[in-house]
């Protein structure tokens, strides 16, 4: 789990290119070793590259609960005419 103000290091598509050109000839456990990496971190490239997605590129991320207009009218709409079904209905 990571701690409070905890920084990650960031590899380039290069060097994780090379290390699964390694991985090809060796194990990922031995190319962890050599390269003094976390043997998952690794794993998880290899398992990328088998995927097709190990160095495409993430694009920025929408913020956390931030939503169009036009959602927030639709739920409007449809919470009034359920208080409105409810208030017909007693």
């Amino acid at each position: 789990m990571a701690r409070k103000g905890q920084k990650y290091n960031k590899y380039t598509s290069e060097f994780r290119t090379k290390i699964i050109k390694e991985i090809k000839q060796k194990s990922c456990w031995i190319v962890a070793k050599q390269y003094n990496l976390n043997a998952n971190i690794v794993e998880s490239w290899w398992a990328n590259h088998k995927k097709g997605i190990l160095n495409t590129q993430k694009g920025p991320k929408k913020p956390f609960g931030k939503k169009d207009l036009n959602y927030y009218k639709v739920r409007y709409e449809l919470l009034k005419k359920l208080h409105d079904f409810y208030n017909w209905v007693s």
